[in-house]
């Protein structure tokens, strides 16, 4: 549930690319690229968030903001990587 807008924000104000990102944090440019942009069902470890939080000096509310709420203009995804039209909450 990435907010790839805003994460994608703070890198560039912070005058740095997700190529140089990529080492940081130990994976590929392509593989940033799809955890990023959540494709093939990739997401960010526990690991890359501290690491991320902590390169650009994020409060706990950024860190929500950036991984846990998605961006308002970007489509729910189901787990096959598809958007979904609709979400329903699980019946209890």
């Amino acid at each position: 549930m990435t907010n790839t807008a805003l994460l994608k924000y703070i890198i560039n104000s912070h005058n740095e690319t997700m190529k140089e990102l990529a080492p940081i944090l130990g994976v590929t440019l392509a593989t940033l690229y799809n955890k990023v942009n959540q494709k093939d069902g990739r997401c960010f470890t526990q690991d890359e968030i501290e690491m991320i939080a902590y390169r650009y000096h994020l409060t706990p509310e950024d860190v929500f903001n950036v991984f846990f709420t998605r961006d308002p203009n970007e489509p729910f995804m189901g787990k096959n990587g598809k958007p979904i039209d609709h979400f329903e909450p699980p019946k209890y």
